[in-house]
């Protein structure tokens, strides 16, 4: 019996990285597509790369969406990254947002920048997480391993979140500085 290969993964957040960051966004109508991040898919799908959403959905919880809302959401990104000849490979989200909601204990490790979501990736989908990257715009997207996956990067596109006391050497001032870096350093990942 052969082993399945083990695949890198470009792990993207989607709000402030594949679309623009409308707060707790609900109607698909309202999906503003960053068209930089075609490109940056592009360029993980000729590596033979996984390209996985991990996102922080608190607005489930807080009861502005539901479940239903936030997949419409998706389906719209995913609609509109298909007519541009791009996909995702699958979607994780964390719905809670802190202590004080009653599911948070169970699940506190799945919302970033702990790194439930993608070690629940790794599994399901057979990831390499030592070889893969994660794309985001706030502090919260640089994921917390504990030395687990020491090679495992986050670079963050500057948006509108502060970003102060974070390595500059992983900020980039849009998607096509961030392709730009991605390219020339393409052979050390």
């Amino acid at each position: 019996m052969t082993t399945p290969p083990v695949y890198p993964c470009l792990f993207l957040d989607r709000d402030g990285v594949i679309i623009e960051d409308v707060p707790y966004l609900k109607d698909p109508a309202g999906v503003r597509l960053f068209e930089g991040i075609i490109p940056i898919i592009s360029w993980a799908r000729s590596r033979c790369w996984r390209v996985v959403v991990a996102t922080n959905q608190s607005g489930i919880a807080r009861g502005y969406f539901n479940e239903e809302d936030y997949k419409k959401v998706n389906q719209k990104i995913s609609q509109l990254l298909s007519d541009r000849g791009s996909f995702i490979d699958a979607w994780y989200h964390c719905p809670y947002h802190g202590n004080n909601h009653p599911l948070w204990a169970a699940e506190k490790d799945s919302r970033k920048p702990a790194p439930g979501m993608f070690l629940k990736a790794e599994r399901e989908m057979n990831l390499d997480l030592n070889r893969s990257i994660m794309l985001g715009d706030k502090k919260s997207d640089v994921i917390n391993f504990n030395g687990l996956y020491p090679n495992f990067k986050t670079y963050l596109i500057k948006g509108k979140y502060s970003l102060d006391n974070i390595s500059q050497e992983i900020i980039f001032a849009n998607h096509l500085c961030l392709l730009d870096f991605l390219q020339k350093i393409d052979r050390f990942l």
